[in-house]
């Protein structure tokens, strides 16, 4: 009677040394399995919204840029010598300005600046400056392009919106100004009509990823020389 307990005891001892049985290795290896994919789910991830930021804050940088030249470029639009508007092309989405912003080499002059969008080969959305420099014939100013193209922001493909909206408010100069009113272009042509008795006041401008609001650069750009 006293040996039976220790032969039992040998045996346990015996299966403990013998290591992991098959159904022990496969449940070990199931949840080792999950945990690699719990892992792989929450580093990628991880890794989206880093990509994601990281676009979001580039775009924003872009946008702000783009804006400084922007401005520039529509602040001192005025109608030049011989002309009828300022304003020459207007849409929710593109403008063409005659502008004194001292943006080339002809000091004094009324350059011919265009702000457009274009789609590229990729499907990106660019945002583009053009400025055509003026040329003087017989004391009228004409102007002959292609002008100087300047890519100002890149809006990838994936995010879908519209990178560049304009917004333009007209005032009657009759009471100073004092109640500037929005005003929809009809899509193309000049911003107001030739016998129009209205002029335009500011233009509102926004630039950026229009989904994601807190990213959008917005500037109200006052036409110092038309109001």
């Amino acid at each position: 009677m006293s040996r039976r307990p220790k032969i039992m005891r040998a045996d346990e001892d015996a299966r403990r040394d013998s290591g992991f049985s098959l159904i022990e290795l496969m449940v070990a290896l199931g949840i080792f399995s999950l945990l690699i994919l719990i892992v792989a789910a929450l580093s990628a991830s991880a890794f989206r919204a880093i990509r994601e930021a990281t676009s979001r804050s580039e775009i924003q940088t872009q946008s702000q840029n783009a804006m400084e030249w922007a401005s520039r470029l529509l602040r001192y639009a005025d109608t030049p010598p011989g002309g009828t508007t300022a304003i020459e092309d207007a849409s929710a989405n593109g403008i063409t300005v005659y502008t004194y912003s001292g943006t080339g080499d002809v000091d004094d002059a009324p350059y011919k600046a265009r702000l457009f969008t274009r789609l590229t080969d990729e499907g990106d959305t660019d945002v583009l400056s053009e400025v055509i420099a003026p040329v003087e014939v017989d004391g009228e100013w004409t102007w002959a392009g292609p002008g100087r193209e300047r890519r100002l922001l890149t809006m990838p493909a994936e995010v879908g919106s519209t990178p560049l909206q304009i917004e333009y408010f007209v005032c009657d100069p009759e009471d100073n100004c004092a109640n500037p009113q929005p005003y929809v272009p009809t899509g193309s042509g000049p911003l107001l009509p030739a016998d129009s008795t209205l002029v335009p006041a500011y233009l509102v401008v926004r630039m950026g990823d229009s989904s994601v609001p807190n990213t959008l650069v917005t500037q109200t750009v006052k036409l110092v020389n038309l109001s």
